[in-house]
């Protein structure tokens, strides 16, 4: 009544191969998702600097139109 050996080594492996493939797939989706997340953080950093200077470019626009006439005539 007792099992071959031979059986309980081939099943041991294949688990043992089917665990590796699950740590590997899950090691490949946690650096994808380290790798878009950095990726985000670029992008919403530029469009946040981007936004900036158009803000600063905008601001140094409208200040010639508000100074009053005295300072830009001398």
């Amino acid at each position: 009544c007792s099992i071959p050996w031979h059986l309980i080594v081939i099943a041991f492996g294949i688990l043992c191969v089917l665990l590796l493939v699950i740590v590997a797939v899950l090691v490949t989706n946690i650096l994808q998702y380290k790798q878009e997340k950095h990726e985000l953080r670029e992008t919403l950093n530029c469009h946040h600097n981007c936004s900036t200077m158009q803000s600063d470019i905008n601001a140094k626009e409208e200040m010639p139109r508000n100074m009053p006439l005295e300072c830009s005539t001398g």
